[in-house]
C-alpha cells in the first residue's frame, strides 16, 4: 500500500464530479461555441434583411447555455437521488504501483490504472473513470500531497 484515502459521495460531490467531468471531457467548449455561432449568424442573417430570425438565432444563443444546465441540474439529481446505494456513501481508496482497491459497503473492487477510460483532475477533486459513465470520486482535501501528485502522474499516463 502506498496511500489511502476516503470520500463521500453527498449530492454536492456527485453533482461537482458530473459538472467537472462535463467541462474536462471539451463539452463546455462545444456549448460555448455553439453560443458564439449562433450570435455571430444571427448578427450576419439580421444584417442582410430578416432581423427577426437574426434576433430569433441570438435569443437561442442566449438560451441553449441556461436549457443545458437546466436539463442536466435535473438528470443529476434524479440519478443520484434514484441510487439508494449511492446517497452519502463512504468510499476508501488504497492505491498501489498499478492498482488501486475501491472500498464501501457495497463492495470492493480491485483497478489497475491501465484499465481506466480517464483519469480527470479538476479544481477539488480527481475522477479516475473506468467508463464514459462510471466515476469515481477522490476529494484532494482528504489526500496527502504525495497522494496528489501520485495521481497527477498517473493521468499522465492514463490519459
Amino acid at each position: 500500500m502506498l496511500f489511502e484515502t476516503e470520500s463521500i459521495y453527498t449530492y454536492d460531490e456527485y453533482k461537482k464530479s458530473c459538472y467537472g467531468i462535463w467541462v474536462e471531457s471539451k463539452k463546455a467548449i462545444f456549448t460555448i461555441l455553439l453560443s458564439i455561432f449562433l450570435i455571430f449568424s444571427g448578427i450576419v442573417i439580421a444584417l442582410s434583411g430578416s432581423v427577426d430570425f437574426g434576433f430569433f438565432l441570438i435569443i437561442m444563443a442566449i438560451l441553449v447555455p441556461f436549457a443545458i444546465l437546466f436539463v442536466s441540474q435535473r438528470r443529476i439529481k434524479k440519478a443520484y437521488y434514484s441510487n439508494k446505494m449511492l446517497k452519502d456513501l463512504a468510499v476508501h481508496f488504497t492505491f498501489y504501483d498499478d492498482y488501486f482497491e475501491v472500498e464501501s459497503k457495497t463492495g470492493k473492487s480491485h483497478i489497475e490504472y491501465k484499465n481506466l477510460y480517464k483519469l480527470y483532475e479538476a479544481k477539488d477533486n480527481f475522477y479516475p473513470m473506468t467508463g464514459s459513465n462510471t466515476v469515481y470520486i477522490i476529494e484532494k482535501s482528504k489526500c496527502s500531497k504525495d497522494l496528489i501528485l501520485f495521481l497527477r502522474n498517473k493521468a499522465l499516463t492514463v490519459n
